[in-house]
């Protein structure tokens, strides 16, 4: 019973505390300056500017020119042509992209659009087909929300990327290959053999040498495999041209100018540079440095060591 006693005496005793706290929080604190409201804020405020108070037009309009990479076609004007209504029973977007592709214009907002190409057999947006010139179109009377409407006609025109080739195996300017060598050709896009056979040629030093041109992967025409029909003569720069007016497969857009690459077979071994350690060895080298030879061809090693030696005798500590 006493530690009872106690123990309510204790919880009495913590009533005060509890109370001085509550009082205290409730006091109110320092008041913020009261200002007297200069303005109102609304939705038309926020966007609002020079242009919106003119006659409808295009603010904003892209690609334009010629196009080296993906992009898609925007279309902004200076301001509304449709409410927010729920999706589905929006206006469709007054513009026209020729020539025509599968595709459809969707609303960015309520004053811009975007053409989102269709992907063959659906799933989803795809790119512009290459190698093509495109004109979009947005007509005269074309009609804001407040009313206005579009004086002229508003065009502008751009090209998608036109046919190349964008890598080489080996790689250009390589050296020292053999005789039985092939090259790979990859272009940015697809392309027909029978334009690939037409629009290269392969040259060996002056002279023009016939080949054969085949895709590397049957369901690849982006790769091609080019074969010489007889074996490269050594110690030769070779050069594999495609021509100026080649086109792709996807648009009639064809290559401006002719491309060049150019490679070399292997000729006579020779040692092309000496050095100590990474300084060029002349008259004089490191006793405690080494020398560091290159040649102009790959050589087995057991042939280097037999072929080199040093005046006097001395031993050559070799690496490992």
């Amino acid at each position: 019973m006493a530690s009872s006693s106690r123990r309510r005496a204790r919880s009495f005793a913590a009533i005060p505390l509890f109370l001085t706290v509550v009082v205290i929080a409730c006091f109110p604190g320092p008041k913020a300056p009261e200002v007297p409201p200069n303005g109102t804020l609304d939705l038309r405020a926020l966007g609002e500017n020079e242009d919106d108070k003119g006659p409808l037009k295009v603010v904003f309009a892209s690609p334009k020119g010629k196009l080296d990479g993906p992009s898609e076609i925007t279309v902004l004007f200076n301001k509304p042509l449709r409410s927010l209504d729920l999706a589905g029973v929006e206006p469709p977007f007054p513009a026209e992209v020729l020539p025509k592709i599968d595709g459809t214009w969707q609303w960015a907002g309520t004053r811009a659009g975007t053409f989102v190409p269709a992907r063959a057999g659906g799933g989803g947006s795809y790119r512009l087909p290459k190698a093509t010139t495109f004109s979009v179109k947005i007509p005269k009377g074309t009609k804001a929300l407040d009313g206005d409407v579009l004086a002229a006609d508003y065009a502008f025109t751009f090209e998608t990327e036109r046919p190349r080739v964008v890598r080489t195996s080996p790689y250009q300017q390589a050296r020292g290959l053999k005789p039985d060598a092939t090259f790979e050709l990859y272009f940015d896009q697809s392309v027909d053999a029978a334009e690939v056979q037409k629009n290269i040629s392969l040259t060996v030093g002056k002279d023009q040498k016939p080949f054969t041109a085949e895709k590397k992967d049957p369901t690849n025409d982006k790769l091609y495999l080019i074969k010489p029909a007889a074996p490269l003569a050594l110690a030769s720069h070779i050069t594999i041209r495609v021509k100026e007016g080649f086109k792709g497969k996807e648009g009639p857009l064809p290559l401006e100018a002719e491309q060049s690459f150019g490679f070399e077979t292997y000729g006579p071994l020779t040692v092309e540079e000496v050095r100590c350690g990474y300084e060029q060895a002349k008259t004089t080298c490191n006793a405690s440095g080494g020398l560091r030879v290159s040649f102009s061809n790959p050589a087995k090693a057991k042939d280097i060591k037999k072929a080199i030696s040093v005046d006097g005798g001395l031993a050559i500590k070799w690496p490992s």
